[in-house]
């Protein structure tokens, strides 16, 4: 890392407006560094970086780089090599590096956690980031998502520890050498990249072959692929689960709303009760994996876990963003069929009907798991499908949502829609809504009909 960063002043990010890129470009502006970048359009994002001090531009345009003079590039997967500003760089020799090697230099020059797998990532390094702040540990901190208690998506701690959401969608894992590693779950996605599931597990395994002999494991038992990868591995392993045969489980689950708590056990011994500030089983299992990392470190589990009923979670996982007059407004980033069968068995809980408005994510994942959608939105009373977001792919087989709205009919839902998401609104205002939970979930922009739906809401309340 310090090879990479000696001598540089100026660093351009292309595609800056990412989650990732952003906090990597909030990190090195942090420590000093003249930070600017670009992204495809004006949005949210590019204004908290200004607010920053960060100079970003709405577009791509070779004039930029050539006006800011930097003397490191950093892009990510989503730019095209077609775009103006990557070929720019490249004609001009400038340095480049890909967002992925960039963090994976942070993470590994530091003692270092990283979370993965195809589900539960950005909620649980939140978790283990803040849980790891609250413990004194001071982590600086790269997640996927804002971590509602420490209110950004990347915090610049005492650099002695790094906690890290990793990426697998690319390969990029692989450049990752962590001291604890957390693998929360293995699922067929990202079918854009790998071959199939088979190329997914040999990669993962990779993965764990290139750790240091002395790093840890901390894996999730509930997960089948997840116990065929692991088989062989030499690093010490530390299981949990909701199942039987997890080092660390939990007995008892006692849902409560928009809370939880249940009994810690370790090999079957009780350790703690637990209590939850956020839902659903999905986020027992992610606390049990927090829990199960900081006991690995020396933490004792009851001293760790006296924190986690002010944990907030995670922005976009299921955050409530209205709840008055009896409708609830969840805004959600499940966008596979586990992670939306999971976010509406929680709302589920609270024993209200639920409208559930999803927005498909990707072409290529619409395609290979429209069929696993079917039956993942049983929870769901009524659901609405828009149109998809491709996420900067090229609809090139005329792909259509349809796939996923006659799977669902097929499975026997008995209340499927489809519409554009500019009509949704509409729909949902023409009649009444009372015990009603409104969930709007994906991986898109879907977020902003439901800040468009709640000021709606907010401006019916003020009248």
């Amino acid at each position: 890392m310090t090879d990479l960063l000696e001598g540089r002043k100026h660093i351009y990010f292309i595609g800056v407006g990412g989650i990732g890129m952003s906090g990597l470009a909030k990190f090195l502006k942090s420590l000093g560094y003249e930070v600017s970048g670009s992204d495809i359009k004006e949005g949210a994002s590019l204004q908290a970086l200004r607010e920053r001090g960060i100079n970003v531009f709405a577009g791509h345009r070779e004039v930029q780089i050539r006006n800011q003079k930097p003397d490191l590039i950093v892009y990510s997967s989503a730019i095209s090599k077609e775009n103006p500003e990557f070929l720019f760089a490249k004609e001009q020799g400038l340095p480049m590096i890909h967002r992925a090697e960039l963090l994976a230099r942070l993470v590994n020059s530091r003692r270092s956690v990283a979370v993965l797998g195809t589900h539960g990532k950005t909620t649980t390094s939140s978790m283990v980031s803040y849980l790891m702040d609250r413990l004194n540990y001071h982590p600086t901190c790269f997640v996927g998502g804002v971590i509602r208690n420490l209110g950004d998506n990347v915090v610049a701690g005492e650099q002695k520890w790094i906690v890290a959401e990793v990426d697998e969608s690319d390969g990029s894992h692989l450049l990752f050498s962590p001291d604890y590693a957390i693998l929360t779950n293995l699922e067929e996605d990202h079918l854009d990249f790998y071959a199939n599931l088979e190329d997914i597990k040999k990669r993962f395994r990779q993965f764990l072959v290139n750790l240091k002999p002395e790093s840890v494991v901390v894996y999730c038992k509930d997960c089948p692929n997840l116990n065929e990868v692991m088989s062989g591995v030499a690093q010490r392993k530390i299981s949990y689960g909701l199942g039987n045969g997890a080092d660390f489980t939990a007995e008892e689950i006692r849902p409560s709303g928009m809370a939880s708590s249940y009994r810690l056990l370790y090999q079957g011994n009780y350790l703690c009760d637990v209590s939850l500030g956020v839902p659903g089983r999905h986020n027992v299992s992610n606390s049990l994996a927090a829990l199960a990392l900081l006991s690995s470190m020396g933490i004792a589990a009851k001293d760790a876990a006296k924190y986690l009923p002010d944990f907030c979670g995670a922005k976009r996982r299921l955050e409530i963003k209205w709840d008055s007059e009896g409708v609830m407004v969840v805004d959600d980033y499940a966008h596979h069929p586990t992670e939306v069968r999971a976010s509406l068995s929680a709302l589920k809980a609270f024993g209200r009907t639920i409208t559930c408005v999803f927005q498909p994510h990707r072409y290529s994942r619409v395609v290979s798991l429209a069929n696993s959608f079917g039956s993942a939105f049983q929870d769901a009373d009524e659901v609405i499908v828009t149109g998809i977001y491709g996420a900067g792919e090229s609809n090139v087989n005329s792909v259509d949502a349809t796939l996923i709205s006659d799977a669902m009919r097929q499975a026997g839902h008995p209340h499927v829609l489809q519409m554009p998401k500019e009509k949704v609104i509409c729909y949902l205002r023409d009649r009444p809504i009372r015990n009603q939970v409104v969930a709007f979930l994906g991986a898109g922009d879907i977020t902003e009909v439901a800040d468009h739906f709640v000021r709606s809401l907010r401006e019916e309340s003020s009248n």
